[in-house]
């Protein structure tokens, strides 16, 4: 083979890989912000999530709008929100991390990656789980057509991978952490599949949520405040986060969080509150870095 040909070989093999390279760049917007009319509804939506669900009331005073400019540069996010719940009749509160930005960063991190990079170690396997909620826009097409239509027939069902993550700090405190974790496309549930990154494509808009509670050895489960929590976080989430969302205050009639609520639930200052809650409220006060917590990547 000649000089000549040897040459003509590198130039095509360098005009291949920068090719190659230069579409991989703009298929996954990796020198560009990403600009699109679904990720700025997500972004608006999250912006707007009420801070209080029903009988559940989120503690604005150590919530986080955005994360550290790094970490969500890191984590891809065009927007994020991290706030804890308590609810006067529940011993636990739940706290709520979500991001959204495109799946090639939000489909992946994990908490069985980053839970164990901050510490924690994962007791027992991650399970899938599906949590029931009601559909409220369903249930209002329903009862426009049938005004004593079962709701049992508007039911829906979240799917969640969750796990429990462990850490003691060196004063021997013992963090327990049960988290449960999915995705969220355009007009897709959420959804808990076994590689996310081969369900959305690269540059497909993608909301991450995390909800995490404290939990004791022998909890069952299925007794989870996120249970409940759920019922009136979910149907809000729908219509904050389908893609079309601009940003509008919500009412409950719209959200249908009050259909969850049942009679001598609503909040009330006066119900009394145990140890258990007060010790439970101090740990949401605290901030991320008192708790030593893994910020949501």
């Amino acid at each position: 083979m000649s000089k000549f040909i040897q040459y003509v070989f590198y130039a095509l093999a360098v005009v291949i890989i920068l090719a190659g390279a230069l579409y991989e760049g703009t298929r996954t917007s990796r020198w560009s912000d990403p600009q699109d009319p679904i990720l700025d509804s997500f972004a608006a939506g999250i912006h707007d999530i009420p801070v209080d669900l029903g009988y559940w009331t989120g503690d604005t005073r150590t919530e986080r709008r955005e994360m550290e400019a790094l970490i969500a540069e890191e984590a891809g996010a065009v927007a994020t929100l991290t706030r804890s719940y308590m609810a006067t009749s529940m011993e636990k509160g739940v706290t709520v991390n979500i991001i959204c930005g495109l799946s090639r960063k939000v489909a992946i991190h994990t908490p069985d990656a980053c839970y164990r990079g901050s510490g924690y170690v994962m007791e027992g396997e991650i399970e899938t789980v599906r949590i029931p909620y009601l559909d409220a826009a369903l249930l209002r097409k329903l009862q426009q057509a049938d005004k004593e239509a079962d709701p049992s027939q508007a039911t829906k069902e979240a799917t969640f991978y969750t796990a429990v993550f462990v850490h003691e700090g060196q004063d021997g405190y013992i963090d327990r952490q049960r988290v449960f974790w999915a995705w969220k496309g355009y007009e897709t549930d959420w959804l808990a599949p076994s590689i996310p990154r081969n369900r959305w494509s690269p540059t497909d808009p993608l909301c991450k949520l995390y909800l995490s509670t404290v939990e004791k050895p022998g909890d069952e489960l299925n007794e989870n405040p996120v249970y409940d929590f759920g019922k009136v976080l979910f149907p809000v989430l729908d219509k904050l986060l389908d893609g079309h969302y601009q940003s509008t205050p919500l009412s409950l009639e719209e959200t249908g969080t009050d259909s969850g609520i049942e009679k001598g639930e609503e909040k009330s200052s006066s119900s009394p509150v145990t140890t258990e809650q007060t010790s439970e409220a101090q740990r949401l006060n605290a901030t991320p870095e008192e708790l030593d917590l893994p910020g949501l990547e």
